[in-house]
């Protein structure tokens, strides 16, 4: 079919037709929206009744994001930081905020030392590492003195007793441990466990024995049975004992047991015309009493004889745990004689000795220890270490050898060694007088000793060639229950006479006085001259009245103590007589 004009015209123009229809769709749908839709909205929650666009609103948004944001930065500086818990529960573990180790028992479960801390891994430690840090106790001070201790004992004697102290750098030690165990969970504030304590004897020759260890004394009236309160045993550890480690450690650093182990008691001592004194009236001056006494004096203070014990310890059952028991019965006080006769007695004085927490806490502590084994005119030097409880004990994931962890304790070097001490002969005597028979001189002394905490004196006529003074009966007051009896005194000197003569003495040729020629203990030929030819400026003139009169107030203190233990009298009875001056 042939097609028309109009066909061809339409097929020629057919896409611009369907483009222009399209067109046209398009611009119908543009408008409609454009009239038909909503251009502006209302907000949500505003307090304004004006409607936004789309635009405005996506303004708005982002300008209230930057506000909050701003203020959030704002805020941040007033907001604290978060606890430090990983640094409080290492101080936990160490000990160091409350002193005591920390124990996991008390939340149910087995108490094991931890020494895992968190973040990088701690190195191991090796315990000669904390042994080459450990400094050494000062060196020394010795007080030989001979006293009456008021302990059991089947006749009152008296003791020859070495009163040993030395001042221990305990801070030096606390910081040097804690350097070398922080962030290890491993407990570095010492516990001490023991003292070390040796000697050494003079020999013939000069030089010094080899080191003995000293059996040093404890009281033993510390607990109510009598007898010393024992020094727990610090096992090793052995993988299943670390919860009474654990216990046995806390309780070892109470003041009370560490005054213990390094400031031992010793018995009262017999005072005369005081009666039982603290035996402290013979420890040494030291540092730490002297800095001590100062301060008294600054603040007006003053120690009385009959200052305070040191704490007692509790003593531990086998699992370390306390036992309940009564206090003991407190020390008897001093029994002073009247005010006329006190006058001529000097009154005991005793040093200022801080407590052990106070020494702790100042960084120097005193460590004492004493020795009743001494024997007249010998002479001897000490010297001392200190031992502690081994901080690795217990922590086998801390150290480079399991050995370290399993030793119980660990020991300072020795102090340096003290000033040499001569033991005195107990005895002295003097020439009082002499006489002539059959074409022989002789001569007689007075012998002066001690005896149950007494100053005595007898007199014995001597010849050449007899030993001066021996073992003779006296009749003495037992301090201890005021009861009079006789008392085999050793009057023994260890001299031998060998010849009295008439000599000059004295300057321009002097007088004509009797001398005594004698061997000394020594073997050393001696002489003396007869007591009342001497000057009274003479040093043994002095001497010999001071023994005089330390007689006369010893036997002054007796006869007070006897008054104050006897019964009272029944009626018409007779006072027990008085020992013959």
């Amino acid at each position: 079919m042939a097609k028309g004009p109009f066909m061809e015209v339409l097929e020629q123009h057919v896409e611009k037709i369907l483009l222009g229809v399209c067109l046209l769709l398009l611009l119908v749908a543009v408008g409609y929206w454009g009239l038909a839709s909503r251009r502006s909205v209302e907000l949500p929650g505003s307090r304004s009744e004006k409607k936004s666009t789309p635009a405005e609103v996506d303004q708005q948004l982002q300008d209230l994001a930057k506000s909050v944001a701003s203020a959030v930065e704002a805020k941040k500086a007033d907001v604290p930081p978060p606890p430090d818990y990983i640094n409080q529960f290492r101080l936990l573990m160490s000990g160091a905020s409350s002193g005591k180790p920390f124990s996991m028992e008390a939340f149910g479960t087995p108490a094991r030392p931890i020494g895992v801390t968190e973040g990088p891994a701690v190195a191991k430690i090796n315990l000669k590492e904390l042994l080459d840090l450990m400094p050494a106790p000062g060196k020394p001070v010795v007080n030989a003195v001979r006293v009456l201790p008021n302990r059991p004992m089947e006749r009152a004697a008296d003791e020859m007793v070495a009163h040993v102290v030395a001042v221990y750098p305990w801070q030096s030690l606390a910081d040097a441990w804690r350097d070398r165990l922080r962030n290890s969970g491993v407990p570095f504030a010492p516990v001490a466990i023991g003292v070390v304590a040796q000697v050494q004897e003079r020999m013939p020759d000069g030089n010094w024995s080899p080191p003995q260890e000293v059996a040093t004394v404890f009281q033993p009236t510390s607990d109510v049975q009598g007898t010393p309160i024992p020094l727990p045993e610090v096992p090793a550890y052995d993988g299943t004992n670390a919860g009474y480690l654990a216990r046995l450690r806390g309780a070892l650093e109470d003041p009370a047991w560490q005054s213990y182990v390094l400031e031992p008691n010793y018995w009262q001592v017999w005072w005369p015309g005081y009666g039982w004194t603290d035996w402290r009236v013979n420890l040494p001056e030291n540092e730490i009493t002297k800095e001590a006494a100062a301060t008294l004096a600054q603040t007006g203070g003053t120690v009385a004889p009959g200052a305070p014990q040191p704490p007692r310890p509790v003593r531990l059952n086998k699992y370390g745990e306390p036992i309940e028991e009564e206090a003991p019965p407190a020390p008897s006080g001093p029994q002073p004689l009247t005010p006329a006769r006190l006058a001529e007695i000097p009154a005991p004085k005793l040093p200022a000795v801080p407590d052990i927490s106070q020494q702790v806490q100042a960084g120097a502590v005193l460590v004492w220890f004493h020795d009743g084994s001494l024997q007249p005119l010998k002479v001897y030097r000490y010297r001392l270490a200190v031992k502690f409880l081994n901080p690795l004990l217990g922590f086998d994931n801390m150290v480079k050898q399991a050995a370290f962890a399993t030793e119980p304790a660990v020991t300072t070097p020795f102090s340096e060694w003290s000033d040499r001490v001569e033991v005195p002969q107990p005895t002295e005597f003097f020439l009082v007088a002499a006489s002539e028979s059959v074409g022989e001189m002789k001569g007689k002394v007075t012998v002066f000793t001690r005896s149950t905490g007494q100053q005595v004196k007898e007199r014995f006529n001597v010849v050449p060639g007899q030993v001066v003074g021996q073992v003779k009966d006296i009749q003495l007051t037992n301090p201890a229950n005021g009861s009079v009896g006789l008392v085999p005194v050793d009057f023994s000197t260890g001299a031998i006479a060998v010849e009295f003569r008439l000599s000059r003495y004295g300057a321009g040729g002097g007088r004509n006085v009797v001398e005594m020629l004698y061997l000394d203990e020594k073997g050393n030929l001696q002489t003396k001259v007869d007591i009342n030819s001497l000057p009274h400026t003479d040093r043994e003139y002095q001497r010999y009245k001071e023994l005089e009169q330390k007689e006369k107030v010893t036997r002054l203190a007796a006869e007070a103590a006897r008054a104050a233990t006897q019964p009272a009298l029944a009626p018409g009875q007779s006072p027990s007589p008085p020992p013959p001056p």
